[in-house]
């Protein structure tokens, strides 16, 4: 959109590292939430927003997993093997379509989904996220 994407990188990459450092000093962590490509063209994949926040090269920055944007993304599930720990730093759980509500019993795909891969999620994740991913899971009978 005549902006020098290289330039726009390296500027929002000095940015997010800025913001790692200051919230390192309050105990925070800065995550970078990958969009689906109809709301940017920045940042659009969970591969997208993990190389962005491992180039950073600040402990403090990692990704929120949102799974509306994955979806609507049309992303392999299998990118989330790419996660390790302390990424994502929060997850945002949604149903397979565009109402970004949580996923209901009916929704089986995404519940095989969860069946399949909710340990990798839960291992990366911090306590406080696990516990209430947990929560859901459990209100899912997953």
């Amino acid at each position: 959109d005549g902006v020098d994407q290289t330039a726009y990188e390296a500027k929002f990459a000095h940015i997010v590292n800025v913001i790692g450092d200051l919230a390192a000093e309050y105990g925070l962590d800065i995550c970078l939430e990958p969009l689906s490509r109809a709301e940017t063209n920045f940042i659009n994949t969970v591969k997208e927003g993990l190389a962005f926040a491992r180039a950073a090269g600040n402990p403090r920055v990692g990704i929120v997993l949102d799974f509306f944007h994955f979806f609507a993304n049309g992303e392999p599930i299998s990118d989330l093997d790419e996660l390790r720990p302390g990424e994502p730093g929060h997850v945002h759980i949604a149903r397979p379509n565009n109402d970004r509500r949580a996923p209901r019993p009916e929704d089986v795909d995404t519940l095989k989904i969860w069946k399949g891969k909710v340990q990798i999620v839960f291992s990366q994740l911090k306590e406080s996220d696990a516990a209430i991913l947990g929560a859901s899971a459990l209100a899912w009978e997953l």
